[in-house]
């Protein structure tokens, strides 16, 4: 589940809107935590795959725009300078549309090789403190 979803303040009032509704599956269930286990985390990740899905629908259908935009300013009656600049300007919002996708994406754990709004998770922390440990443990042949 990719937690960056919680940022958005419209998937955050769709899962208030899905827990009213999850709560009145709770009479069909003995106790509390067999409705947790067994109903509210199945509909959490269903809920997740959905918007993860929305989202890259939303994505590839915005990548073949600026495909298609591509091709119609190179088929077009304009001369060279005021293709580059179309080219130019549409090259800069595919790379803002592709960085933003990619954002997630940890180059390294120290402070300078992080993005500005990028968040560090516990486990690259762990992951890295353990190959640190191993790098050091081992003997130099």
């Amino acid at each position: 589940m990719k937690t960056s979803y919680l940022n958005v303040q419209p998937f955050r009032d769709k899962i208030k809107g899905s827990w009213e509704e999850w709560k009145t599956h709770m009479k069909h269930y003995p106790e509390t935590v067999h409705w947790l286990e067994r109903y509210v985390i199945r509909m959490i990740k269903q809920l997740f795959t959905c918007e993860g899905t929305e989202r890259n629908s939303d994505r590839i259908k915005t990548k073949n725009f600026y495909n298609a935009a591509i091709y119609n300013v190179l088929l077009g009656p304009n001369n060279q300078t005021s293709k580059a600049f179309a080219l130019r300007r549409l090259k800069v919002k595919i790379v803002c549309l592709n960085s933003v996708h990619l954002q997630r994406l940890l180059v390294d754990t120290n402070e300078q090789d992080r993005l500005m709004g990028e968040e560090f998770f516990l486990h690259n922390l762990f992951k890295t403190q353990k190959t640190t440990k191993i790098a050091t443990d081992t003997p130099d042949i």
